[in-house]
């Protein structure tokens, strides 16, 4: 077993390299390179670019990052502005063709000042900040797409699967899950209503017990809180609706419901 400190400074090696290893990443390491190795990665690498073949995001920053300051000392014959904007072409393509890969972590990776255990290339410059930006930006649409896609199915679960609908909420579930995302922001309110109203009594309980738990802890910097206004809207919607109907355990429960509901909307609203 070699010493940790001779063992980390061989797996820095150019010669720790395998077949397995992109060449993207051996390009970050060019100044291990002979000229002519630097010129076959330089052009393999460019050549992915162009054929679209990143696909997650670290990456692609590891490599636009490589390609600005190549451009800066002369080893690419491209401005970084073109680069800027070859990176952002890029990136309608893959969002486009829903190729690129994004997860919720994805903006956290990207606005950090590396992946993939080594530092971003020229990430302290101006215009690898404007690729970032923009990146994100896409992410962030691609995300929103997302969860509004869903939301459109939340109807149909809370109606077919009461309890898969409750699990999605729940923050220790690992599939499907929207404790932490803002889905009611996109949610059909009259179509949600209405399923609820369709509710066995034991699950609107259920329900209600939800979305305390959802807003607890809510104050104005929450990511959810974008999402409140539904909240408010569906309090109204219950008690015009418990007004207008015969006293029953179900409308006491709702009742309740409501009372419970308004509590989280006064201390959200003081937060």
């Amino acid at each position: 077993m070699l010493p940790e400190g001779i063992n980390d400074a061989f797996k820095e090696s150019r010669y720790f390299f395998t077949e397995t290893t992109p060449d993207w990443q051996k390009l970050l390491y060019f100044t291990r390179l002979e000229d002519d190795e630097f010129i076959q990665l330089q052009t393999s690498v460019l050549s992915d670019f162009n054929s679209r073949e990143f696909k997650e995001l670290p990456i692609l920053l590891h490599v636009s990052g490589m390609f600005l300051f190549h451009s800066e000392i002369c080893l690419l014959d491209k401005s970084t502005d073109e680069i800027v904007e070859d990176v952002q072409q890029y990136l309608v393509d893959i969002f486009t063709d829903a190729t690129a890969v994004v997860s919720e972590n994805t903006i956290l990776q990207i606005n950090d000042s590396g992946s993939h255990g080594m530092e971003y290339c020229e990430h302290s410059t101006q215009n690898f900040k404007a690729i970032v930006a923009y990146m994100v930006s896409k992410v962030e649409q691609s995300l929103s797409n997302e969860l509004e896609a869903s939301a459109i199915n939340l109807v149909i679960e809370i109606t077919n699967n009461p309890e898969g609908f409750l699990s999605s909420f729940n923050r220790n579930t690992e599939s499907n899950n929207f404790s932490r995302k803002s889905i009611f922001k996109y949610v059909d309110r009259e179509g949600l209503f209405n399923a609820y109203l369709g509710l066995p009594n034991i699950v609107k309980r259920d329900f209600v017990s939800m979305i305390l738990e959802r807003y607890k802890r809510l104050n104005k910097g929450d990511k959810l809180f974008d999402e409140f206004d539904w909240l408010k809207d569906f309090i109204v919607k219950l008690n015009e609706y418990i007004r207008t109907v015969t006293p029953s355990v179900s409308t006491w429960l709702m009742q309740k419901g409501v009372e419970r509901l308004e509590k989280i909307v006064h201390s959200a609203s003081q937060s």
